[in-house]
């Protein structure tokens, strides 16, 4: 074997100035590998051979020449002995595995804290994203053989590949890799979303598309992209130093099924952050409003709108211009932020964007280049000049009432969140100003229009759709001469009954487009029927009704009825006022509605309909909250992967859902139901009204279905009560002391 000195003098001129410990050390191991090959005795002969050349030919003047020479050979072999293979990280002998997952950087699409929801767990819920990658590839390691797996993580803000996890066997893989999508075969197979596999790199001459050290062998390579809703996220790839080593036909489809597990866990997580992010933008939504209808009069609320959006980013300015009794624009609050006082807001270049914004019906903007050129004008310091103003129109019914300006510093800090929580706001604080407005022109309008604010501010604070409608059926029968009332829904092609008081309905569910109720829809007007009237209604009892529809123009979705005693109880001002109420209520009713299907969304499990495991925690707390003893029952079906195995996910998620079912009509309102994670389900009772673990078996066993007929569950049953543990910790319980319990063999049960 020929002596490396070039190999081992790169690799010593790599290691230095980087200031890591054992650079030299490698590089001196290298030397030392390509002295093993001659014997002891051999540096010895060279040494005197050495000696006597030199002294043959240059005599005594080249003697001492000669000696240092035989002497640092016979040094390096020496000092090599002393220290054999330290620092050989990475080498032929004792070969140590470095893995590790890569901190911190700017890939931020993973926020918050990169937590997997144990509602659309699959597997045991790891710490965070990074443990999980962690683990998923000492598990390709364990059934695949690499040199170095990595896997590259997108990042949408710059459209690049970001290194997030990788696991190698030599200490040459790069780290914070940064790849253009496109750029390599890694960027190659992101952009064109297909796996690739290269027998050999050196012969065919292609580039990897991420960076690693000088010396580092790499002959074949192995990439698949990680796809999420058919959109790629990242892409998994392997690398190993012999040529073609991932030609067999088991390489990708180990990588594919790999890569479908992480996509399965980004797009969870995706989607509760999507869940969480509506459910943060209703929440802040709904605090501004309520803030703004409480207020007495119009500067007060005008303040506190401001007040409320001030901190939902970082605004440079911000200023509300409402219209006048001569319709003209006029700064009624404002406020500046870094220096700039309120008395500086550029008042002109403001209200022409308010101008616009109310012409065209929707949000103007203006930065840049632009915006400095009308700012000139009025500001002569250029350091006070923001990038970016946008003005939002307030309306209400079709009315200018004016509109809000917001100048902010920097372009980059006006986000899709900020903008959305803005619209939700000035689509539903116009009636505030304009009951103000009214307040001050006429007393009898104002008691009504007060009335419809403290109202409006009663309802914000619902929780459900159901607490809205009785809030409302509450106040029509305090304020109207009716005696009943009823509020009607639109579901798919019906109108379906959602809350009635004081009334005898005879149908729950009524046709979209017949009887009274379809006519007022579609006129999108209050309509006035008798009590013989051929145009039928749902309720019964009375002598005149008066029908009000509630929603926004051409969606008319839900409908109230007012029952009446005497023919012409309802007049004309009836009329003005159920429609002015439907109108106030009306965005109230659809932000209650996003927030409840947004708080539903976080809580719920997606297969079956049941609660997660969130959810079943925070009904359980409220179930203890009196103080009583509530119980957790645990079941788990323990050859629930034997049957995903021989049937497949799409029938074991149906039977799910039956089984869920079943579980549900067991327990009806007496207690809750949830699936946790795989083949476990939980049961949440109180102490005084539980089913006993042998009553739910046998419930089971009286409840088959048909759907695996040649097949049998062995279900695990274990329960623990909040009298000796507390609340929060009873499922960990329950499934500690299934270890201890013997499994039962049962048919597969489930009302279809």
């Amino acid at each position: 074997m020929k002596l490396d000195w070039k190999k081992g003098w790169k690799k010593l001129r790599v290691g230095s100035g980087t200031g890591r410990e054992g650079t030299w050390r490698r590089g001196a191991a290298v030397f030392e590998r390509g002295f093993e090959i001659i014997p002891p005795i051999g540096y010895k002969i060279a040494a005197a051979l050495a000696l006597g050349v030199f002294f043959l030919l240059f005599e005594r003047l080249t003697l001492t020449i000669a000696i240092l020479f035989g002497g640092t050979l016979f040094f390096m072999k020496t000092h090599l002995n002393e220290t054999p293979g330290e620092g050989q990280r990475g080498g032929a002998e004792g070969e140590e595995e470095i893995r590790g997952v890569e901190p911190e950087n700017e890939f931020g699409a993973l926020l918050p804290e990169n937590v997997i929801p144990l509602a659309n767990a699959f597997i045991p819920a790891w710490k965070n994203l990074d443990d999980f990658l962690y683990v998923i590839l000492d598990l390709l390691k364990v059934t695949l053989d690499y040199q170095t797996a990595t896997v590259f993580l997108k990042n949408p803000r710059k459209g690049t590949l970001v290194q997030r996890a990788f696991s190698s066997r030599t200490p040459s893989v790069a780290r914070l890799a940064a790849i253009r999508i496109g750029h390599g075969l890694v960027g190659w197979v992101a952009e064109q979303k297909r796996p690739l596999i290269v027998g050999n790199l050196r012969k065919e001459g292609r580039n990897l598309g991420y960076y690693r050290r000088a010396g580092e062998r790499v002959n074949s390579f192995a990439a698949v992209p990680i796809l999420v809703n058919g959109e790629v996220e990242g892409v998994l790839a392997v690398d190993h130093e012999k040529a073609e080593a991932f030609l067999g036909d088991g390489t990708e489809s180990v990588l594919m099924i790999i890569a479908e597990t992480i996509a399965r866990v980004l797009g969870a997580q995706a989607s509760r952050e999507e869940a969480l992010t509506e459910l943060d933008r209703i929440r802040e939504s709904r605090r501004i409003i309520h803030e703004v209808f409480e207020a007495p009069n119009l500067d007060i609320a005008s303040s506190v709108f401001l007040r409320g959006i001030a901190p939902l980013g970082e605004c440079h300015s911000l200023a509300l211009f409402l219209l006048n009794e001569r319709g003209e624009l006029r700064r009624r609050a404002a406020m500046g932020f870094q220096g700039i006082a309120a008395n500086e807001i550029k008042e002109p270049v403001m209200i022409r964007a308010v101008e616009q914004a109310l012409q065209q019906g929707s949000p103007f903007r203006i930065e840049g280049a632009a915006l400095a050129a009308q700012y000139r004008l009025a500001v002569r310091r250029r350091q006070t000049i923001p990038e970016m103003l946008v003005a939002f129109p307030l309306l209400y019914r079709g009315r200018n009432l004016g509109g809000v300006v917001i100048e902010m510093r920097h372009s980059s800090d006006y986000t899709e969140r900020f903008e959305a929580i803005l619209q939700e706001v000035c689509q539903a604080v116009g009636s505030a100003f304009l009951r103000v407005y009214r307040t001050a022109q006429a007393e009898g309008t104002a008691r009504q229009e007060e009335e419809l604010i403290r109202f409006s501010a009663t309802l914000l604070a619902s929780e459900s759709l159901g607490e809205v409608w009785r809030k409302i059926l509450t106040l029509v029968l305090e304020r109207t001469p009716a005696t009943g009332a009823a509020v009607f829904t639109r579901e798919g092609e019906n109108f379906v009954l959602a809350a009635s008081e004081n009334c005898r309905v005879t149908e729950k569910e009524v046709p979209l487009r017949q009887g009274l109720i379809g006519w007022a829809a579609l006129a999108e007007k209050v309509v006035v029927g008798r009590g013989d009237d051929r145009r039928p209604l749902p309720i019964t009892g009375g002598r005149e009704y008066l029908v009000s529809p509630i929603g926004m123009p051409g969606e008319r979705n839900s409908v109230v009825i007012l029952v009446g005693n005497e023919p012409g109880v309802f007049g004309e001002r009836e009329r003005e006022w159920m429609g002015a109420l439907a109108q106030a209520v009306c965005p109230i009713v659809a932000g209650v509605a996003r927030w409840e299907m947004a708080a539903t969304a976080v809580e719920e499990e997606g297969v079956t309909g049941l609660f997660n495991e969130i959810g079943f925690q925070r009904r359980l707390q409220a179930m203890a909250a009196d103080g009583r003893t509530v119980v957790a029952v645990l079941l788990r079906m323990d050859n629930y992967e034997a049957l995903l195995a021989e049937f497949g996910r799409a029938e074991m998620n149906r039977f799910q859902r039956r089984f869920g079912s079943v579980l549900k009509e067991m327990v009806g309102a007496n207690g809750i139901v949830a699936k946790i994670d795989g083949g476990r389900f939980a049961i949440g009772l109180r102490a005084s009204a539980r089913t006993t673990k042998t009553e739910i078996l046998d419930f089971l066993e009286r409840s088959r279905s048909a759907s695996f007929p040649e097949r049998t569950v062995v279900y695990s049953i274990s329960e623990a009560a909040s009298d000796s543990v507390p609340v929060s910790e009873l499922l960990e319980a329950a499934e500690t002391r299934l270890a201890d319990i013997d499994s039962r063999e049962t048919r597969i049960a489930g009302a279809a």
